[in-house]
């Protein structure tokens, strides 16, 4: 699950065990038992910065309905210390987890979990400290894959039905069906590149992204390069620092489940702890997906053919809430930011006619929320600290028409 500046993944894969409480991992950590039969189920659900968040998870130890983010990418689900202490959760072996940067213990045990009516039991969760999930807004912790693989689920970018029958699943003969491969890595690709495995990490809020040593095997392409801290994951920001560059690519097509989708934005990355490519929950913008982890299937449905954002349109940087400060932490080349004469580490005093200030009494993610949406305008205007005039930008694609 990546998020934060621009994508969120926290892949949280598990190395070799750190730490115990006793011999080994069992491996029942990384399960969960399926109580409830023969349902199919609209779960309670909103789209939050481009994640799937459930709004009505229960847990045993509470009577509250917590927030939790889907994440297909997480060997195991993981709740926040918050959550922990209040359900009075007890681990009982201690393990080491990766977001591809940046490594962190985990204390695992196991709590009952209740997706609206469906009963899971004998979950095996982790405590996850030091979260980046407030970006996310509220998010009480992630269900993943352990969870996940005794259902059948049904996305789309408006719904999620659950299902433990695929015979429950309505119109399947609409769809595109391919294989799964160790769980939720599918096969995909790029016209005039290559194919490859790909994680399928619905805690990723970006579309496609691939690791920058497989970008010469594409050929036809275009490179933007900008420089920074791109984003952040759940355990923090790794290794990048602020001349860090990354780059970003417009390919010709991306192809999945024998569809093409055009001018396919993809981001890049050389995350050293795990390497590998993914799709995020930005695909059911262009797909709806059906994920049949019993019968190890992914069913694909094309609902859209070209890139949604022409050019990728932008006012090109990204910024982070530090305290009650909007800084900015990244600033991609040849855009409207980089003409302008913006620089990383500088504060933004109010932005259009808002003083970013008066958003120190909101919570994180209701501030996140706002500095979004008016830097989504089609002209913003910038108060910068220590500089005297207002600095306009227009957001403009950063890459150029293939006209």
């Amino acid at each position: 699950m990546r998020f934060a500046f621009l994508v969120f993944i926290a892949l949280c894969f598990f190395d070799s065990p750190s730490a115990c409480y006793g011999q080994s991992a069992p491996k029942a950590y990384a399960s969960a038992k399926l109580v409830s039969k023969n349902f199919g189920t609209n779960l309670s659900v909103e789209y939050s910065r481009g994640v799937i968040v459930l709004t009505n998870v229960r847990i045993s130890g509470s009577d509250k309905a917590y927030r939790f983010i889907l994440d297909s990418g997480s060997d195991y689900s993981l709740i926040s210390e918050h959550l922990a202490d209040a359900i009075g959760f007890k681990p009982s072996f201690s393990e080491e987890i990766t977001d591809g940067y940046e490594k962190q213990k985990v204390e695992l045990g196991f709590v009952d979990i209740q997706l609206d009516a469906i009963c899971f039991k004998e979950v095996g969760v982790g405590v996850i400290y030091n979260a980046q999930s407030e970006k996310v807004c509220d998010i009480d912790g992630y269900i993943g894959y352990n969870l996940m693989k005794s259902c059948i689920w049904q996305l789309s970018k408006d719904q999620l039905v659950v299902t433990d029958k695929i015979k429950n699943v309505k119109k399947l003969e609409a769809y595109s069906k391919q294989k799964l491969f160790n769980g939720p890595v599918v096969e995909a690709g790029f016209v005039d590149g290559f194919n490859s495995t790909m994680l399928f990490d619905l805690g990723d809020n970006g579309t496609v992204e691939i690791q920058e040593s497989r970008i010469d095997w594409i050929r036809n392409k275009q490179i933007i390069t900008g420089t920074g801290r791109l984003y952040t994951t759940g355990l923090g920001e790794g290794a990048k620092k602020d001349e860090s560059i990354h780059k970003l690519l417009q390919v010709s097509g991306f192809k999945f489940g024998g569809e093409v989708v055009n001018d396919m934005v993809v981001y890049t990355d050389d995350a050293p702890h795990f390497p590998i490519d993914v799709i995020g929950a930005g695909i059911l913008k262009y797909y709806n997906i059906i994920l049949d982890f019993p019968g190890k299937r992914l069913y694909s449905q094309n609902i859209c053919n070209t890139y949604i954002n022409d050019g990728y349109k932008t006012c090109g940087f990204k910024y982070d809430i530090v305290g009650n400060e909007v800084v900015i932490k990244f600033i991609w080349n040849h855009s409207a930011a980089r003409e302008a004469g913006l620089k990383i580490g500088q504060k933004i005093e109010s932005i259009n006619d808002t003083d970013v200030h008066d958003l120190r009494n909101q919570e994180a993610c209701e501030a996140y929320n706002r500095v979004d949406a008016l830097l989504e305008q089609e002209v913003v205007s910038l108060k910068i600290q220590g500089v005297d005039d207002r600095i306009t930008l227009t957001r403009s694609p950063l890459f150029k028409s293939k006209e």
